[in-house]
């Protein structure tokens, strides 16, 4: 794994750490507040569960969007802290940050992920 993979991937995994969002399993599930910046869009603080899977082959980890109402044309709903840079900002949220390769029109995005609560 290089440095930048890894470096997302310890972001990620002190972000839930930090936030008491574990479990037992490699399936976590919580709800945040989440804001997200596109080229063309944003959204601010909306209430959403997320999902972080630390299982899944080939890639090192995913952490996915559920229960919103984002057109997927506008907004990414899946990331993998293989590419984008995950950082965890102040011990207070999860900061992702990329740019849209697949659909162009979203073009470079942010995403901040303010934890809630376990479901």
């Amino acid at each position: 794994m290089n440095k930048d993979k890894q470096k997302s991937f310890q972001e990620l995994n002190e972000f839930v750490t930090l936030n008491e969002l574990t479990n037992d399993s490699s399936v976590i599930h919580f709800h945040a507040f989440v804001s997200i910046n596109t080229a063309t869009s944003e959204i601010f603080k909306q209430k959403m569960t997320v999902r972080v899977n630390k299982n899944v082959s080939p890639r090192i980890a995913v952490l996915e969007l559920h229960d919103h109402k984002l057109d997927p044309y506008q907004y990414p709903e899946q990331f993998y802290p293989d590419y984008p840079v995950f950082t965890h900002v102040d011990k207070l949220y999860l900061k992702i940050e990329d740019t849209h390769n697949s659909n162009p029109a979203i073009g470079k995005y942010t995403v901040k992920i303010f934890p809630l609560e376990k479901v």
